[in-house]
């Protein structure tokens, strides 16, 4: 019976096994990147974006001390998540396009994705200042929650550089508005 030392070169590491089956090469071509469907993604974020709605109508609600009305906030929630849905299906990027959008050529759909939430960010942030500056608290309390929603999805699928290009927008129409933030 013979025992091997270390420095017995008729011992292979298991580098040199699996170099031997190439298994380094076929992990290499192999393209294994599973992502998840168009359809579950949009889930996942409107679920998401479905409880900051709810989060933001019970706040609003709070905030101008009106009675806690469970249901009412659980249907709007309800209400908002196939709306949101849809948006999030048809408009946030995703590797597999949409069937129900025109397909824009590779060259321009970043390009394009930057600038149609960069608007979106900079018409629902200017009326969400609006609107809680002038109208009353009842329409308030109806237009902020989705409003807001729109707003910070719209920030999140933006580029940091949009996105702060987008909120010194916002901050320009305060200050020449003559709107106060508190």
């Amino acid at each position: 019976m013979t025992t091997k030392t270390p420095n017995d070169q008729t011992s292979k590491t298991l580098l040199e096994i699996a170099e031997k089956r190439q298994l380094f090469r076929a992990e290499q071509n192999s393209e294994t990147d599973v992502t998840v469907g168009r359809l579950p993604e949009a889930i996942l974020w409107s679920i998401s974006l479905t409880m900051l709605h709810l989060t933001m109508d019970l706040l609003v609600t709070h905030q101008y001390v009106e009675e806690i009305d469970w249901s009412s906030i659980l249907l709007r929630a309800t209400q908002a998540f196939p709306v949101t849905l849809l948006l999030i299906y048809l408009f946030h990027p995703h590797p597999f396009p949409s069937h129900l959008t025109p397909a824009l050529p590779m060259k321009i759909q970043p390009l394009s994705h930057q600038l149609f939430f960069f608007t979106c960010s900079m018409i629902a942030g200017s009326y969400f200042i609006h609107i809680t500056n002038r109208y009353p608290f009842y329409a308030v309390m109806k237009q902020v929650p989705p409003l807001g929603c729109l707003w910070i999805w719209s920030v999140i699928e933006l580029d940091i550089l949009w996105a702060t290009g987008s909120l010194v927008c916002s901050c320009i129409y305060l200050k020449l508005g003559n709107y106060s933030f508190w």
